[in-house]
């Protein structure tokens, strides 16, 4: 009888006596039964023939592979080099594929990259998802090797694995074991995962789902806009969103309430190139009519009445004329108005109360000291006065601008000055 068919056997014995090995009518040992159970339930299928094949895979190396490599699809990839090798040679190849390159730790559960094939510990793919998530603006997941984005159904298979449904602090735990893949259904697994819950994988994909749904229906360009979670809807939940929470169904309800009623926020990257990001930045549409402070401005261009906007303060009227929310003074339609004027140290952008003028920068101011729109043109190319309640222009000089002092403007006219 070969080795497969008796393996096979004493398999089929162990799942009938309801995997009770000391049920199993065999002359092999117990310590033999044990190997050939785990063989049987760890080796990759296709591998498992092997045994067979002129010797091609003794037991001894089925075992190693068993116990360094759980993953059925890593054990495929690197059966090929193993071929040619002394038993010596072929157990330094199994342990040295337990290094991880990223973070040179020594684990026995790998994942593979589902786009270039590449092996990654999980522990490094889970650290790199929640850093994906967790970070200011949200990033798509994506590879680390050839930086291709991953797909949410690869994701999600990771934060459907087992967890525990407790701590540690008792000494009664229940195990979970949730995924569709046996191997994760380990012992082995489980004590590599213990400090990623079911819950708190279960938490991250949701929330990632989550966003990149919001993304697509509000059909937002990530790679020209940053997007964060709204920071006045996340305050009135009271959820953080890095909170680590037990499994528990009430919890699970309460985060997919949370999703639901939490919206987006979006910055223009353009906004913020020198800017540190921070989480009150991000404000949703509904958020950002409840937060306006009441101030209100006149477009120098037309004098149409403005609210203080909550985000850039390069402001683009109704009439296309562009202006400062800061200053109240003309800008042009190029970075030199969008991002040099209010560029006034690191830091600062269009995003921060200050610019040039405010700021009384010895820079270049980079303002229309004459505009050709067809509001301006009316006023020989003057700005209206700031007052809302006068519609005159202000007075300038045109020859002003090349002289050594520099430009002359004024936001308000002679009679309101």
């Amino acid at each position: 009888m070969s080795l497969t068919s008796t393996i096979d056997e004493i398999y089929l014995q162990y799942i009938l006596n309801g995997k009770n090995i000391h049920k199993v009518v065999s002359t092999k040992s117990k310590a033999t039964l044990q190997k050939y159970i785990k063989i049987k339930e760890e080796l990759d299928i296709t591998l498992y023939p092997f045994l067979d094949e002129r010797r091609k895979m003794t037991l001894d190396i089925a075992l190693t592979l068993c116990k360094h490599i759980l993953n059925p699809d890593i054990q495929i990839q690197m059966f090929p080099s193993l071929e040619n090798k002394t038993t010596k040679e072929k157990k330094e190849i199994i342990r040295s594929s337990m290094f991880c390159e990223i973070c040179a730790g020594e684990s026995s559960h790998k994942e593979m990259l589902p786009c270039c094939r590449k092996i990654i510990c999980f522990n490094c793919m889970l650290h790199t998802f929640e850093a994906s998530l967790n970070d200011v603006t949200f990033k798509y997941m994506c590879c680390l090797y050839c930086r291709k984005e991953l797909p949410l159904t690869y994701i999600s298979k990771l934060c459907h694995a087992p967890g525990w449904n407790g701590f540690f602090s008792s000494s009664r735990y229940t195990k979970v074991y949730s995924s569709n893949e046996p191997w994760r259904n380990t012992n082995e697994y489980q004590t590599r995962t213990f400090f990623y819950s079911k819950f708190y994988q279960w938490n991250l994909f949701k929330r990632y789902e989550d966003m990149i749904c919001k993304i697509i229906l509000q059909r937002i360009d990530i790679s020209k806009n940053h997007v964060g979670y709204c920071f006045d809807c996340v305050k009135r939940n009271f959820i953080s969103k890095t909170r680590f929470i037990n499994y528990t169904t009430k919890y699970e309800k309460k985060i997919s309430g949370w999703l639901k009623s939490t919206d987006i926020g979006v910055i223009r990257r353009d906004c913020v190139n020198d800017m540190i990001l921070t989480d009150d930045m991000f404000t949703c549409v509904s958020c950002k009519e409840k937060r306006e402070d009441g101030t209100i401005k006149s477009c120098p261009h037309c004098g149409i009445r403005t609210l203080r906007p909550n985000e850039c303060n390069f402001v683009v009227c109704q009439c296309k004329g562009r202006w400062c929310f800061v200053c109240n003074l003309r800008l042009p339609n190029t970075d030199e108005g969008h991002n040099r004027h209010f560029y006034v140290g690191p830091g600062s952008g269009p995003y921060s109360d200050k610019c040039r003028i405010s700021e009384k920068s010895h820079k270049a101011k980079h303002i229309l000291q004459d505009c050709k729109c067809e509001y301006c043109k009316q006023r020989g190319g003057a700005p209206l006065c700031q007052n809302m309640d006068c519609m005159n222009p202000t007075s300038y000089n045109r020859d002003y601008t090349h002289t050594k002092e520099g430009l002359h403007f004024n936001v308000l006219c002679d009679t309101c000055h």
